[in-house]
């Protein structure tokens, strides 16, 4: 395996509690606002997972929270699933409503999956029966049941855009639905179990799948989760939660359940791997941004941290001269409270100059352009950088 540990990145636990399945979600809007669910309580940060407390009330009934799906365009409304049901709030947890009961989900297994491209439409099991909503958890309607799977899912993953579902199970393989789940196929076999399924939104076709027993591994798919190949570097570690960044998929992070290395972090597509520990117990993986990283194990809600992590991630820098200008563009992948860009210049790289100030766009995950327009060069040969 291409991969090398790095003491510069380390995972902290920043809240404690009881993990399983998948326990978090992030507001995409506003991603300083991060959601940790353990055993009846969910917690909320508004710091991007530095700091948590709780949020609403506690659920009633619950033990173990599998699954946080939020409202994107209203974050007090979220889906909550529990050991052996769904419950919504519209309030931000003050009141709790159970709109699925007497499921059976897979212990450890992240029972619910959004629709990327249908906000309100929802997917989960009942055992072998799979079920859908169209109303963000209201009502549920059985779209298809006993098409092979071992039970209830560990995952259900859908490609945006398409009609096209993953399911992957416990102790048959993953299975494939083209028609939103109303048939399917077994496109991979294994005795193990297949606890996350990630899809790749900058690739279309694109998807990864962890593999826990049956000879363990880390499975990647290029044709919509049609075939899978299996990465010979990861072949007998026993894997668990997974993700692509959402913004860039050459960003991944996959976890082992219990092993030494604990996780390992790709920043070029899955070529090479960084390797970085983590206690025992990984469940779930959730990737906002460049700088912005958290992972769900048995003891709590842990962060990625590393001196690598910079406010802004730029992208490009170019500089074109056109008719006796100089024209600047550049480009940020990522940006955390930045106000704004210096542009400074030079006649010899040395003694630098502010000429200019560029307004940014505070907090966000998604990709942004600048350009500015300098008329007058202090030489023929000139420098350019920016600062914050």
């Amino acid at each position: 395996m291409c991969s090398v540990a790095n003491p510069q990145y380390s995972w902290q636990l920043k809240q404690p509690g009881t993990s399983a399945g998948g326990p978090i979600d992030v507001e995409k809007n506003n991603p300083d606002n991060v959601y940790f669910g353990s055993t009846g309580v969910i917690y909320k940060s508004t710091d991007r997972g530095e700091t948590f407390s709780p949020l609403g009330t506690q659920i009633p009934g619950s033990t173990s929270i599998r699954s946080i799906i939020l409202n994107q365009s209203n974050p007090s409304t979220f889906l909550v699933a529990s050991s052996n049901r769904i419950i919504k709030t519209t309030n931000a947890g003050t009141i709790w409503t159970v709109v699925a009961d007497n499921m059976s989900f897979a212990t450890f297994g992240i029972p619910m999956t959004p629709d990327p491209s249908h906000p309100d439409t929802v997917y989960t099991m009942n055992g072998v029966n799979f079920l859908r909503s169209t109303d963000f958890g209201d009502t549920w309607t059985t779209i298809s049941n006993n098409f092979g799977t071992d039970g209830p899912p560990c995952d259900i993953e859908v490609f945006p855009d398409t009609s096209i579902i993953l399911i992957g199970d416990n102790g048959t393989g993953i299975f494939r639905s083209t028609d939103y789940g109303q048939t399917w196929a077994l496109v991979h076999n294994t005795s193990g179990e297949i606890p996350t399924i990630a899809v790749d939104f900058q690739n279309p076709g694109t998807a990864w799948a962890s593999r826990y027993a049956g000879g363990g591994g880390l499975l990647k798919s290029l044709d919509f989760g049609s075939t899978w190949v299996l990465k010979s570097e990861f072949s007998g570690i026993n894997m668990w939660g997974l993700h692509v960044q959402p913004t860039n998929g050459d960003v991944i992070i996959a976890g082992c359940y219990t092993c030494a290395t604990g996780t390992w972090r790709s920043v070029n597509g899955g070529q090479s791997w960084t390797t970085i520990s983590i206690p025992p117990g990984n469940y779930r993986i959730v990737i906002v941004d460049s700088v912005t990283q958290f992972s769900a194990q048995g003891s709590g809600f842990y962060k990625l941290e590393s001196p690598y992590f910079i406010p802004v991630e730029l992208a490009s820098f170019t500089a074109n001269v056109v008719d006796g200008k100089t024209y600047l563009e550049w480009s940020t992948a990522s940006e955390i409270n930045n106000q704004g860009f210096d542009i400074e210049m030079s006649s010899d790289n040395q003694s630098f100059e502010k000429i200019a100030f560029i307004p940014g766009f505070g907090t966000s995950s998604e990709v942004h352009t600048y350009s500015y327009t300098v008329d007058k060069l202090l030489s023929l040969k000139n420098y350019f950088r920016l600062r914050q």
